[in-house]
Protein backbone atom coordinates (compact mmCIF):
# COMPACT_ATOMS: atom_id res chain seq x y z
CA UNK A 1 0.00 0.00 0.00
CA UNK A 2 2.74 2.44 1.02
CA UNK A 3 4.68 1.77 -2.19
CA UNK A 4 1.56 2.48 -4.25
CA UNK A 5 1.00 5.73 -2.35
CA UNK A 6 4.58 6.89 -2.91
CA UNK A 7 4.47 5.99 -6.59
CA UNK A 8 1.24 7.94 -6.98
CA UNK A 9 2.70 10.94 -5.14
CA UNK A 10 5.82 10.97 -7.30
CA UNK A 11 3.75 10.61 -10.47
CA UNK A 12 1.61 13.61 -9.53
CA UNK A 13 4.73 15.62 -8.63
CA UNK A 14 6.30 14.89 -12.01
CA UNK A 15 3.07 15.81 -13.77
CA UNK A 16 2.77 19.12 -11.91
CA UNK A 17 6.38 20.08 -12.50
CA UNK A 18 6.27 18.95 -16.11
CA UNK A 19 3.14 20.98 -16.76
CA UNK A 20 4.69 24.06 -15.19
CA UNK A 21 7.89 23.75 -17.21
CA UNK A 22 6.02 23.06 -20.43
CA UNK A 23 4.17 26.36 -20.16
CA UNK A 24 6.07 29.31 -21.63
CA UNK A 25 5.65 33.02 -22.25
CA UNK A 26 6.63 34.38 -25.65
CA UNK A 27 8.02 37.87 -25.12
CA UNK A 28 9.03 38.45 -28.74
CA UNK A 29 8.58 36.42 -31.92
CA UNK A 30 8.85 37.49 -35.55
CA UNK A 31 10.41 34.31 -36.95
CA UNK A 32 7.51 33.86 -39.37
CA UNK A 33 8.05 37.21 -41.11
CA UNK A 34 9.54 37.49 -44.58
CA UNK A 35 13.33 37.13 -44.80
CA UNK A 36 14.35 40.25 -46.70
CA UNK A 37 18.07 40.64 -46.03
CA UNK A 38 20.82 40.30 -43.46
CA UNK A 39 23.23 42.48 -41.51
CA UNK A 40 26.91 41.78 -40.95
CA UNK A 41 27.62 40.83 -37.33
CA UNK A 42 31.04 42.51 -37.49
CA UNK A 43 29.08 45.75 -37.01
CA UNK A 44 27.37 44.45 -33.82
CA UNK A 45 23.65 44.02 -34.41
CA UNK A 46 20.84 44.32 -31.91
CA UNK A 47 17.10 44.07 -31.44
CA UNK A 48 15.16 44.95 -28.29
CA UNK A 49 12.33 43.25 -26.44
CA UNK A 50 10.35 44.28 -23.38
CA UNK A 51 8.87 42.45 -20.41
CA UNK A 52 5.49 42.93 -18.78
CA UNK A 53 4.31 42.28 -15.25
CA UNK A 54 5.12 39.04 -13.45
CA UNK A 55 7.80 38.20 -15.99
CA UNK A 56 9.32 34.73 -15.87
CA UNK A 57 13.03 33.95 -16.34
CA UNK A 58 14.52 34.04 -19.83
CA UNK A 59 14.93 30.49 -21.08
CA UNK A 60 15.40 30.48 -24.84
CA UNK A 61 16.44 32.72 -27.74
CA UNK A 62 16.12 31.75 -31.39
CA UNK A 63 17.73 33.72 -34.23
CA UNK A 64 17.67 33.50 -38.01
CA UNK A 65 21.31 33.56 -39.09
CA UNK A 66 23.44 32.84 -42.13
CA UNK A 67 27.19 32.36 -42.65
CA UNK A 68 28.43 33.67 -45.98
CA UNK A 69 31.62 31.67 -45.56
CA UNK A 70 31.09 28.78 -43.12
CA UNK A 71 34.72 27.64 -43.48
CA UNK A 72 36.28 30.95 -42.42
CA UNK A 73 37.07 29.75 -38.90
CA UNK A 74 35.04 32.52 -37.28
CA UNK A 75 32.23 32.50 -34.76
CA UNK A 76 29.33 34.65 -33.61
CA UNK A 77 28.49 35.66 -30.04
CA UNK A 78 24.98 36.30 -28.71
CA UNK A 79 24.43 38.36 -25.57
CA UNK A 80 21.68 39.87 -23.44
CA UNK A 81 22.16 43.59 -22.73
CA UNK A 82 20.49 46.16 -20.56
CA UNK A 83 18.88 49.35 -21.88
CA UNK A 84 20.13 52.70 -20.54
CA UNK A 85 17.87 54.93 -22.61
CA UNK A 86 14.30 56.10 -22.21
CA UNK A 87 11.11 54.44 -23.52
CA UNK A 88 11.10 56.76 -26.53
CA UNK A 89 14.89 56.92 -26.98
CA UNK A 90 16.30 53.46 -26.20
CA UNK A 91 20.02 52.79 -26.02
CA UNK A 92 21.80 49.45 -25.44
CA UNK A 93 23.74 49.32 -22.17
CA UNK A 94 25.99 46.76 -20.51
CA UNK A 95 26.29 43.02 -21.04
CA UNK A 96 24.10 41.07 -18.62
CA UNK A 97 24.47 37.53 -19.92
CA UNK A 98 26.45 35.63 -22.53
CA UNK A 99 23.61 33.70 -24.15
CA UNK A 100 25.87 31.60 -26.33
CA UNK A 101 28.19 31.39 -29.29
CA UNK A 102 28.17 29.52 -32.57
CA UNK A 103 30.99 28.69 -34.94
CA UNK A 104 30.50 29.69 -38.55
CA UNK A 105 31.33 26.10 -39.48
CA UNK A 106 28.17 25.01 -37.64
CA UNK A 107 26.02 27.34 -39.73
CA UNK A 108 24.56 27.04 -43.20
CA UNK A 109 25.15 29.40 -46.10
CA UNK A 110 21.37 29.81 -46.36
CA UNK A 111 18.99 31.42 -43.86
CA UNK A 112 18.18 29.12 -40.93
CA UNK A 113 16.87 29.27 -37.36
CA UNK A 114 19.40 28.61 -34.58
CA UNK A 115 18.30 27.87 -31.02
CA UNK A 116 20.23 29.24 -28.03
CA UNK A 117 18.65 27.52 -25.04
CA UNK A 118 19.78 28.61 -21.58
CA UNK A 119 20.88 25.83 -19.26
CA UNK A 120 19.94 28.07 -16.33
CA UNK A 121 17.05 30.52 -16.92
CA UNK A 122 17.98 34.17 -16.36
CA UNK A 123 15.77 36.33 -14.16
CA UNK A 124 14.27 39.32 -15.99
CA UNK A 125 12.90 42.45 -14.34
CA UNK A 126 9.26 43.43 -14.87
CA UNK A 127 8.35 46.22 -17.29
CA UNK A 128 11.89 46.50 -18.61
CA UNK A 129 13.48 46.73 -22.06
CA UNK A 130 16.39 44.47 -22.94
CA UNK A 131 18.54 43.97 -26.02
CA UNK A 132 19.72 40.84 -27.78
CA UNK A 133 23.00 41.58 -29.55
CA UNK A 134 24.86 39.54 -32.15
CA UNK A 135 28.52 40.26 -32.82
CA UNK A 136 31.62 38.78 -34.39
CA UNK A 137 35.20 39.92 -34.79
CA UNK A 138 36.45 37.23 -37.09
CA UNK A 139 33.59 35.69 -39.07
CA UNK A 140 31.04 36.07 -41.82
CA UNK A 141 27.86 35.42 -39.82
CA UNK A 142 24.90 37.68 -40.49
CA UNK A 143 21.56 38.23 -38.74
CA UNK A 144 18.51 38.11 -41.01
CA UNK A 145 15.96 40.94 -40.94
CA UNK A 146 12.50 41.63 -42.36
CA UNK A 147 10.85 44.72 -43.80
CA UNK A 148 7.63 43.68 -42.02
CA UNK A 149 6.98 44.28 -38.34
CA UNK A 150 4.33 41.75 -37.33
CA UNK A 151 4.57 39.12 -34.63
CA UNK A 152 4.52 39.12 -30.85
CA UNK A 153 6.06 42.12 -29.07
CA UNK A 154 7.65 43.56 -32.20
CA UNK A 155 5.88 46.82 -33.03
CA UNK A 156 7.12 49.00 -30.17
CA UNK A 157 10.71 47.75 -30.19
CA UNK A 158 13.95 48.83 -31.89
CA UNK A 159 16.91 47.51 -33.87
CA UNK A 160 20.41 48.80 -34.56
CA UNK A 161 23.45 47.87 -36.63
CA UNK A 162 26.14 49.80 -34.82
CA UNK A 163 24.47 53.17 -35.22
CA UNK A 164 21.56 54.84 -33.47
CA UNK A 165 18.64 52.50 -32.67
CA UNK A 166 15.81 52.59 -35.19
CA UNK A 167 12.13 51.73 -34.82
CA UNK A 168 11.17 48.17 -35.74
CA UNK A 169 8.84 49.64 -38.34
CA UNK A 170 11.99 49.94 -40.45
CA UNK A 171 13.03 46.30 -40.40
CA UNK A 172 13.42 44.19 -37.24
CA UNK A 173 15.85 41.31 -36.99
CA UNK A 174 14.28 37.86 -36.84
CA UNK A 175 14.26 36.28 -33.39
CA UNK A 176 12.10 34.79 -30.69
CA UNK A 177 12.53 35.31 -26.95
CA UNK A 178 10.85 32.92 -24.53
CA UNK A 179 10.55 32.77 -20.76
CA UNK A 180 9.43 29.77 -18.72
CA UNK A 181 7.64 30.25 -15.39
CA UNK A 182 7.65 27.78 -12.55
CA UNK A 183 4.76 28.91 -10.33
CA UNK A 184 5.41 28.94 -6.60
CA UNK A 185 2.07 27.22 -6.10
CA UNK A 186 3.21 24.27 -8.20
CA UNK A 187 6.40 23.92 -6.21
CA UNK A 188 4.56 24.12 -2.89
CA UNK A 189 2.01 21.55 -4.03
CA UNK A 190 4.75 19.21 -5.22
CA UNK A 191 6.73 19.61 -1.99
CA UNK A 192 3.59 18.92 0.02
CA UNK A 193 2.93 15.70 -1.85
CA UNK A 194 6.49 14.53 -1.35
CA UNK A 195 6.33 15.38 2.35
CA UNK A 196 3.04 13.53 2.71
CA UNK A 197 4.45 10.45 1.03
CA UNK A 198 7.60 10.44 3.19
CA UNK A 199 5.57 10.99 6.38
CA UNK A 200 3.27 8.08 5.54
CA UNK A 201 6.26 5.86 4.91
CA UNK A 202 7.81 6.72 8.29
CA UNK A 203 4.53 6.19 10.17
CA UNK A 204 3.90 2.79 8.63
CA UNK A 205 7.49 1.71 9.18
CA UNK A 206 7.42 2.68 12.89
Amino acid sequence: MKNTLLKTAFAVVLYVLGSALAYSDVLYDDLALSQDGSGNSNNTLGDSFSTGTNTSPLSDVKLVLVANNPSDGGSVQVGLYSDIGTPSTPNPGSLLLNIGSLADSSMASTYAVYDFSLATPYALADNTRYWVEVSSSNGSAEWVYSYSNGGVGVVNEYWFDGGAPQSNSGGPYLMSVTSVPLPASALMFAAGLLGFGVSRKKIQAA
